[in-house]
């Protein structure tokens, strides 16, 4: 998946390690099957328009994204690929064509994923990029697998998508999206914590900065919001939800998270060159 993914249990007695080690050997799994890159990956033959019946974990991932997608107006959309691509290239040094994300802008719009009959199809052209919730889902079925195998508390942390699970109360760090250190801490217990923003992947040109979270409606690096943190049961829920909020800004957001009853979180953005914060946890 790109990053580093770290799993910590609690226990008494017996070490798990059997245990840990399968918690491990589902987020391998789960990497072969969904990664944007592999070219044997369910998700690079999806987008070769293969016709194939994908695992059940590949369906579920697609379909909650797309249910992601509805709840956020569009804001998040897994079929990015195509803006992925130009963006790719700007980073290495060419600078895209304003009429080339036009036309890629055309291929963006998971509406129109078909996953009737077991299967998921594409129209040409489109490209799906799950890396928007497979963290999430890796942490929260990574975290079942531990359960089943005996373990009562601990917690899976892929690449910042984090899932706790047990008897316990986690304090977990949200990271300054501009200072080095913690903004704040919150207490987490048996849910999922997940934080995009727009400091990790991203580089300057022109005195702009350019990120990795694209926004299908324009084609370009979201504004608005530079870190948004998301609290919710399920991690991959979270997961696709805290990238969708970034997308949509502080207001359009805000306003979301306050409709959502099934989560809350943290939107951090600029207004005036002063800092602001909106935060129900």
């Amino acid at each position: 998946m790109g990053t580093e993914c770290e799993v910590s249990v609690y226990y008494r007695g017996r070490q798990p390690r059997m245990a840990v080690e399968k918690a491990f050997r589902m987020i391998q799994t789960l990497d072969s099957l969904e990664s944007f890159f592999s070219p044997k990956s369910e998700v690079s033959r999806i987008n070769r328009y293969e016709d194939f019946i994908p695992s059940a974990h590949t369906v579920k991932i697609v379909k909650e994204a797309m249910r992601v997608g509805d709840i956020t107006g569009g804001a998040f959309d897994v079929t990015c690929g195509p803006l992925m691509d130009i963006w790719k290239e700007f980073k290495e040094g060419k600078s895209p064509c304003p009429e080339d994300i036009e036309r890629a802008k055309q291929l963006v719009d998971y509406r129109r994923i078909d996953t009737t009959g077991g299967r998921i199809r594409i129209p040409g052209g489109m490209e799906i990029d799950l890396s928007g919730v497979v963290k999430g889902y890796a942490s929260e079925v990574a975290c079942e697998v531990l359960k089943q195998n005996g373990v009562r508390a601990g917690f899976v942390n892929c690449g910042g998508d984090i899932r706790v699970f047990g008897d316990r109360v986690f304090n977990i760090g949200v990271r300054h999206p501009r200072d080095k250190g913690i903004l704040c801490t919150v207490k987490v217990k048996d849910e999922g914590i997940v934080t995009s923003g727009d400091y990790e992947n991203y580089f300057e040109s022109g005195g702009k900065r350019f990120h990795h979270i694209i926004d299908p409606s324009t084609g370009y690096s979201s504004v608005g919001c530079i870190a948004v943190t998301v609290v919710a049961e399920d991690a991959m829920y979270a997961d696709g939800l805290a990238t969708g909020l970034m997308v949509m800004g502080l207001e359009r957001g805000d306003s979301l998270l306050e409709e959502l009853e099934d989560a809350r979180g943290i939107l951090i953005g600029f207004s005036s060159d002063s800092l602001v914060i909106r935060s129900d946890l």
